[in-house]
């Protein structure tokens, strides 16, 4: 057998390159049908996420609701801070008290029991003992 006597023509070259092409075609469509079918493998760090989200979404929903029960009280909040100091309850603390608190410290009596033998704020208990319990004058 020679190879001089096989001759092929345009035409078989054609009929075979259309083969070819309608086989590579029908795969093609094959493998999409088949992935459209099977659904995509879902990962398990998406899962954790969105059982993550929905912990979150059910935390929010939760600050909604307080947010909600204490907007009506956040304007009162607001009116009483903007009144005049004459009109707010205002304890009148004399002198008096003050030098009281320094003596009662310089004896030793804690926070406590220095505020509300004064009538002072506990803060400023603890700064009066802060400077003048161990003062000898």
């Amino acid at each position: 057998m020679n190879l001089e006597s096989i001759v092929v023509t345009w035409r078989e070259l054609l009929v075979a390159g259309a083969i070819v092409v309608a086989i590579y075609v029908a795969e093609a469509g094959l493998f999409l049908v088949k992935l459209k079918r099977t659904p995509a493998p879902r990962q398990p760090a998406l899962d954790a996420l969105l059982a993550r989200m929905a912990i979150l979404e059910e935390e929010l929903a939760e600050l909604r609701a307080q947010l909600a029960a204490t907007e009506t009280a956040i304007p009162l909040q607001l009116e009483e801070v903007n009144m005049p100091v004459a009109a707010r309850d205002v304890v009148d603390i004399s002198p008096g008290a003050y030098s009281k608190a320094i003596e009662l410290a310089r004896q030793g009596l804690d926070a406590d029991l220095l505020s509300a033998n004064c009538g002072i704020s506990r803060g400023e208990a603890e700064l009066i003992i802060a400077l003048h319990r161990f003062d000898s004058t």
